[in-house]
């Protein structure tokens, strides 16, 4: 017997096509005690007509190859039809496996075609690294323009990229940079490293986004590696990590002798008092530049719309 998961998302997508209440209820029925549960639906499919695209589409994006491969089957659409959807949403969806029934039973062609490119795009910006893999047996000199955005915000990018490195031509200058800001957005400290190892630097927007963030590991490697400048932006580094508590971070950047807590009138150490973090004020009043200065705490200017901006 078909799974009820199944039986249940054929009739819905019925459902959701209005199909008639009794012919839904009798699609069921039938699934429920017949026997030959793909000739049901594939006779179902009748009434359906040329938008049997849209329930194949509709299967492949549920993960439901059976039912995608019985609408395939029917014959009753254009599998080439809308500038090869079907195929380019089994890519946005990782279905390999339909993606090769495509290619070797249905003749379709993987090529630099616009289709083939969007979805190799899909493919990547899901991080579907099956569907990647297969795709570049087709696909040669990809141009960089066509794939950056999608690379720079896939969900699995370290993958994604060492696929890709050897793939892609034209790499414009930026292109690194794309990739060490997904890094430092995301902590993927596996692409800090690969990027580093491909002889690639973050820039200081790296750094601030990581102190921002609170990723300490980032933030020990950038200057361990003295990789970044600590100082940039005013002490933005310092004034941001103090504005949100990341102790261990404020306690790593203080060993920095690059480093001012003073900087804009001694803002860490008023955000950080404004905003409660005890450690943080305590880290940064015992910091040579602030025990030293002539300042009282209580006079700080904590209620300065200027500051506290983070």
């Amino acid at each position: 017997m078909m799974p009820m998961d199944v039986i249940a998302l054929a009739s819905a997508y019925l459902q959701q096509k209005r199909m008639s209440k009794d012919y839904c209820e009798t699609m069921t029925n039938l699934l429920l005690v017949s026997k030959d549960m793909a000739g049901v639906i594939e006779r179902s499919f009748v009434h359906l007509g040329e938008k049997t695209i849209e329930a194949f589409i509709y299967f492949v994006m549920h993960g439901k190859i059976g039912l995608a491969k019985i609408a395939l089957k029917s014959g009753f659409f254009n599998i080439y039809a809308q500038d090869n959807l079907c195929f380019r949403y089994c890519c946005r969806s990782g279905c390999l496996e339909i993606i090769m029934l495509l290619v070797s039973e249905y003749g379709l062609e993987i090529n630099n075609s616009t289709s083939s490119l969007q979805g190799l795009q899909w493919a990547v910006q899901k991080g579907h690294l099956n569907v990647i893999k297969y795709l570049l047996l087709y696909l040669d000199n990809i141009e960089a323009s066509e794939v950056q955005e999608f690379v720079t915000k896939s969900s699995n990018c370290y993958e994604v990229v060492k696929l890709l490195s050897d793939r892609v031509i034209n790499k414009p200058i930026n292109w690194s940079a794309h990739l060490w800001l997904n890094a430092c957005d995301n902590g993927n400290m596996k692409l800090a490293r690969y990027l580093l190892a491909n002889n690639t630097r973050p820039d200081n927007t790296c750094f601030q986004e990581v102190c921002r963030k609170g990723f300490f590991e980032f933030v020990e490697m950038f200057l361990k590696e003295k990789l970044v400048d600590p100082s940039i932006g005013n002490n933005y580094a310092i004034r941001i990590a103090s504005s949100h508590g990341y102790t261990s971070i404020v306690s790593l950047l203080l060993s920095d002798d690059r480093v001012d807590p003073s900087a804009r009138d001694y803002e860490a150490v008023q955000i950080a008092n404004k905003n409660g973090h005890k450690h943080v004020l305590e880290l940064l009043l015992n910091h040579d530049r602030v025990t030293n200065a002539d300042f009282n705490l209580n006079n700080l200017k904590h209620d300065d719309p200027h500051f506290f901006i983070y």
